[in-house]
């Protein structure tokens, strides 16, 4: 696996998420988690830098930048959110258009120099195509037994829970070719980072073998920082760069 496409796994996380989500041994409501509250999602863009940490140095790779915002989609209203990761020799951009009340996704796309895929979401299936470099030309078809959350937005998600310390999610995710395998997602406290004016929720996330720790703003509910563990002892780090509203 390329280093961009590691960072595309471990940092956008993008898996498809089955929403039985659990919450003190709760199963969701079939349409949308009562927990789950749309309005709290802070709208705008959030632009923060790609760091690449080893034993003997930390170094900047890039910018990753999410705009979260209102959007017209074939004469609906929906939430639109996009996702890009800049690198020097590449580029990563992901678009998901979601319900603005239960934040299923309904439409995505998502380009890189690995291809580009698009994704159609119903309550009963996810069906679309993935385009090579090349050319070729792949169908996607994942039949689903409920509407399902996508993973890429799974900070999203987590901005639109209830924040508290103790809370804990487990999100069954469907992730090729892991198959399906549990997301949680557990706020272990409130840390004040350095360089922080308010102290920032420590979020724990697990998709699959990709482990991420996210820290949360406790007032605007914006990213301050995010970790992930690479293999051989590396450590990818995202760093807040500020906000446009």
């Amino acid at each position: 696996m390329t280093m961009l496409r590691v960072m595309h796994a471990v940092l956008l996380i993008p898996v498809i998420a089955v929403p039985a989500c659990r919450a003190g041994g709760q199963e969701p409501p079939r349409h949308g988690h009562p927990a789950v509250v749309a309005s709290r999602v802070p709208m705008g863009t959030e632009r923060l830098a790609v760091m690449l940490q080893s034993d003997t140095i930390t170094r900047r790779l890039g910018e990753y930048a999410i705009t979260v915002g209102p959007a017209e989609r074939d004469g609906r209203s929906l939430l639109l959110v996009t996702q890009v990761m800049t690198l020097p020799n590449a580029a990563v951009v992901d678009s998901m258009w979601l319900s603005p009340t239960t934040l299923f996704p309904l439409e995505a796309t998502a380009s890189s120099p690995s291809g580009r895929t698009v994704l159609h979401y119903s309550s009963t299936a996810i069906r679309g195509e993935r385009v090579a470099p090349d050319g070729t030309r792949s169908p996607i078809e994942i039949t689903t037994n409920s509407p399902v959350f996508a993973a890429s937005v799974l900070g999203v998600l987590v901005q639109a829970l209830p924040l508290t310390r103790g809370l804990h999610f487990t999100v069954p995710v469907h992730s090729a070719p892991a198959g399906v395998v549990d997301a949680s997602v557990d706020v272990t406290g409130e840390e004040q980072l350095p360089g922080s004016h308010q102290p920032a929720w420590r979020i724990e996330l697990q998709v699959g073998e990709h482990r991420a720790i996210k820290w949360v703003d406790t007032v605007t509910r914006r990213e301050v920082r995010t970790e992930a563990d690479l293999p051989g002892g590396r450590r990818l780090i995202q760093m807040s760069l500020g906000t446009a509203g």
